[in-house]
Order: structure tokens, then sequence, then C-alpha cells
């Protein structure tokens, strides 16, 4: 039974102003075998109307009918990282937009070029300046239009290797490309938005920041494909009395942090987070909330009784795992992400430390078994326990071995010692988590 898991700051104007214990992935098992808003004419970016969106996770932005670029193939070496929708003001007259992110490496004339043709630019003279300038500047922004429609893209000359908190640089450029999106075609782009609102992390006082407190025409929302944790939807809450919204949020909730300067709150819901700011001038709140999964509706999140980071597990996502360490008594649990690329073979690996000796099961769902190897220094045994007939087999290099590092590592002297270290770990998962530990294994990760 696998588990299946399924920066920009927005600017909206509103008119006013001890040594650590081994790793179990470190104990290598034995080897045996933004601009201001365009003004412009009404666009006709789709002509026909868009269909009906097959999801509302915010995945599901960088996929039609929301990704208005779905149809460009860019060239090698181009990767978008991120996509973004922001609402308009209509009374002013503007526009919403939507945009990709990406880096594009190669030669910076070129990938310039590439953006004023796909914008529609083909006058000479607009492309030699372009790219006059693009060799001259670190960035530009070139206008254009898509399918019609005014669209620009903005360029910023990068060096491989840089991390900018959104992505790894490449040699080239970092591009943001964004069209704007007729006013008929916004209430697409916000009910991803809404169903992407997660008020239960607000307690009993998610009624006071309920949908009709929200400004519809100044919600946005950023999506990073390979950053979930960057990931975050904008709302203005329009409210009664901003002063005793904050006071009620010092009174019944229990904030992560308070900014007094700003007054700003920051709250935490399981994998949830939020940014509360209070404007008492206006009556204002303004909320970013960060889901931390793009691949589900994050209103539809309710935090579970019981669940991994509940019991304290944390993510390493460099190794794919999730992982509890008790340094204190040389315990660690790791939990494969099986959404992870970096995850591995094994679906759940216990550590200990007894004796001098390591202590380490990994433990496969699939073939419901678990390898049970012993390390000192450089001498290591192993064997294989079969869960579900309690046949023990697979010995490395002997039996013998297995049964004189075990024996050495827990000291048990009565009965099958091998039973024993499967018991062992059992009882620690008991004692910690109270519950079985395969129980521990199949449970949600918040």
């Amino acid at each position: 039974m696998k588990r299946r898991i399924v920066c920009l700051l927005l600017v909206l104007l509103l008119g006013f102003g001890c040594a650590p214990a081994a790793s179990v992935s470190e104990v290598t098992p034995i080897a045996t075998e933004t601009p201001a808003l365009t003004e412009a004419p009404t666009p006709t970016l789709t002509p026909e109307p868009m269909p009906e969106p097959i999801g509302v996770a915010p995945i599901d932005l960088f996929s039609a009918p929301y990704n208005v670029f779905s149809d460009i193939v860019f060239p090698a070496g181009y990767t978008v990282f991120g996509a973004r929708f922001d609402s308009a003001d209509p009374p002013k007259s503007a526009y919403a937009r939507y945009a990709f992110y990406l880096t594009a490496e190669g030669d910076p004339k070129e990938i310039a070029l590439y953006f004023a043709d796909l914008l529609g630019i083909t006058e000479e003279f607009r492309l030699a300046e372009i790219a006059d300038t693009m060799d001259r500047e670190m960035a530009q922004d070139i206008y254009g239009t898509y399918l019609g429609v005014p669209a620009f893209a903005m360029l910023k000359k990068t060096e491989a290797g840089y991390d900018n908190r959104e992505c790894v640089d490449v040699n080239g450029c970092r591009v943001e490309l964004a069209v704007d999106i007729p006013a008929d075609q916004t209430a697409l782009y916000n009910n991803l938005i809404l169903k992407n609102n997660n008020t239960a992390i607000l307690g009993e006082l998610a009624p006071q920041l309920g949908e009709d407190t929200i400004l519809k025409d100044l919600m946005s929302i950023y999506v990073n494909r390979v950053r979930p944790e960057r990931t975050e939807i904008y709302l203005l809450h329009k409210v009664e009395s901003a002063e005793t919204l904050m006071a009620a949020f010092n009174e019944k909730l229990s904030p992560a942090w308070f900014d007094e300067p700003s007054s700003t709150y920051g709250l935490n819901y399981s994998r949830i987070s939020g940014k509360y700011r209070f404007d008492t001038e206006h009556n204002i709140v303004f909320a970013t909330l960060s889901p931390n999964d793009n691949s589900t509706p994050a209103g539809e999140f309710v935090k579970s009784e019981q669940s991994l980071f509940g019991f304290g597990f944390q993510p390493e996502d460099e190794n794919g795992i999730y992982l509890y360490d008790d340094k204190s008594s040389q315990v660690r649990i790791e939990i494969a992400n099986p959404a992870s690329a970096a995850r591995p073979e094994w679906d759940m690996g216990f550590l200990l430390i007894s004796n001098d000796y390591v202590v380490v099961m990994w433990y496969d769902d699939d073939q419901q078994s678990l390898v049970i190897q012993t390390d000192k220094g450089d001498i290591s045994a192993k064997c294989k326990y079969h869960v579900d007939t309690q046949v023990i087999d697979e010995f490395w290099p002997s039996e013998e071995m297995v049964l004189e590092h075990l024996t050495n590592a827990l000291g048990e002297t009565d009965g099958d010692v091998r039973l024993a270290a499967v018991q062992r770990m059992a009882t620690e998962v008991q004692n910690r988590f109270g519950i079985d530990w395969q129980e521990l294994y199949a449970l949600p990760i918040w």
C-alpha cells in the first residue's frame, strides 16, 4: 500500500496611501546482489469561450484553460518554474494579468530576440535596438502583443548557480512573460484562488474573514512548480474594524510570530501558513497564504488528528524523506516521500545506536519485508524478516554473524534475537507515538 500524496511580492493599490546520530540514509545497505497595468482596447485573447477548468489545485495554473501560453513549445534550455495571476481593478480600466516565470539558458541577445518574436515584433530597427540593449544592459523590458493582446517580457541577465529563492539561475536570463486577461475571463482564475483560500487556519475567527469580506477584484496567486513552499495566495479583506479583529487575534489565536511595526501576524495550521497585516486606518486585512502543497486544493485541507508532522517529522527534500530524529536517545525514523524524485528504494527506515552498534531496519511495503542490518566499524551483517509470514532468511555473510551482532547490540539472550530487534522497533514506536509502527508508516504527512 503505497501512500499517494497527491516572488515576487504583490503590490495592490487601493487608492489610499552533541554529535548527531547516523542517518538511516547514510547507512548503506550491503549489496548481496512588475510594470503598471496596461490600459488597452478590449482584448481578444481567445475567440471562443474557455472550457471549464479541470481542477482547482494551485498546480493547475500551469494547465489549460488557465495557462494562456499552453501552445508554446519553448526552446531547449528554457524552463518554466512559476506562474501567476493577478486580478485588476475594473473601475480603473485596467486588465488582469497572467504570467509565466522561467529561466532561459543561452546568449541573452538571442533570448531577447526570441521573446521579441513571440510578442509580434518584426520591425528591423526595433529588433536591432532590443539586441543592442540586451548586449549593453543587465535587464530590459520588451512590450508587444500576444494573440492580439497587450503583453510584455521582462528579462534579466543571470549566471548559473545563483539561488534567488524562486529558482536556481542559469547562464542566460530569468524571464517574466505576461499577458493581459479579458475581464470576462477573470472569474475562471478568481475561482481557482478562492478554492485555495483556507479559513481553518483562523479557527473560530474564520467567519470574520469569510468570502464575503474578500475584495475579489484585488486577488492574486503565484505558484512555484519546483518549490511549493514559495507558492502564495494573496487576498485583501474589507472588515468593519481591523483594530477590533486584531485584538481578537491576540485573544483567541496563537500566532507563530508578530511584527509590531507592520501590525502583521504569522499563523500556522499544519502545512498551511499565513501572514495577516492589519491596516487599522482603512479597515483592510492583507492576507498571504502559503499552502505548501501544489497538488491539492488548499481550501479543502483539514488537519489530520494524527500525522507525521504532528509527531514531529520534518522534510528532508534533498534525501526524499520525512525525518524524526531524537538525538538524546539516538533513535531516527525516516519515511520516504513517494512524491520525491530523490526518495530512497525503501519505504521506512528505523535506526538506533546500542552498545556501539548501529542497528537499522528498512521496511519495504510492497514486499512486506524488513531488512535488519547491524554495523560496527566496517563490519556488517544482515538478514531479511518477512512481516506477513515471520520467516527470516537471506543471511549475510552468515546466520551466525547476524546472531552474534544482534546479541551484542541488543543484549538479548532469551528467544530469537532477530525477532527481538523487530520488537525493539515496535516498542520504540509505540512508546513514542502510541501507535503500531506500520500505522505510523501509513499516516498522512499533515
